[in-house]
């Protein structure tokens, strides 16, 4: 049996908070980022399609 601390994704993890991007963006630009995360827009047709598509197992 493999072990479990030595998964693909436990291995590559580091590599991915190393790599992690700072952007710098304007002060309108981060107050539509900061409106958008604290109230999304509602789902289009194209998302609730994918939705409706997704098993009902999740």
């Amino acid at each position: 049996m493999a072990d479990p601390g030595d998964s693909k994704t436990e291995r590559e993890s580091p590599v991915t908070i190393d790599t992690t991007e700072l952007l710098k963006v304007s002060y309108c630009d981060f107050a539509l980022i900061h409106k958008l995360l604290k109230d999304p827009p509602g789902p289009n047709a194209k998302l609730r399609a994918a939705i409706a598509a997704l098993p009902d197992i999740l």
